[in-house]
C-alpha cells in the first residue's frame, strides 16, 4: 500500500489499519482514537480513492442507487 510513500507519515501496515477502520466508523473517531491529525488520514484516504478509481473498470457498471 503506498501509505509508506515519502512524506506520508504512516507504515504501510498502519495506513492499511486506518482504511479498516475509516470504512467502519467517522474519521474523526479514528483520528481521536488513534491520536493522529485528521488532514494526514484525510490525504490518506484520498489517495487511496482515487488510486481505486484508477484501476476500477466501470465498463461493467449497469446502474447505481443511493439511499
Amino acid at each position: 500500500m503506498p501509505w509508506a510513500r515519502a512524506g506520508a507519515g504512516f507504515a504501510e501496515t498502519m495506513g492499511a489499519f486506518i482504511v479498516v477502520l475509516c470504512s467502519q466508523m467517522p474519521v474523526g473517531a479514528v483520528v481521536r482514537m488513534l491520536g493522529v491529525f485528521d488532514d494526514h488520514v484525510w490525504r490518506g484516504l484520498d489517495f487511496q480513492v482515487d488510486a481505486a478509481r484508477a484501476r476500477g473498470g466501470y465498463i461493467v457498471v449497469r446502474l447505481v442507487s443511493a439511499d
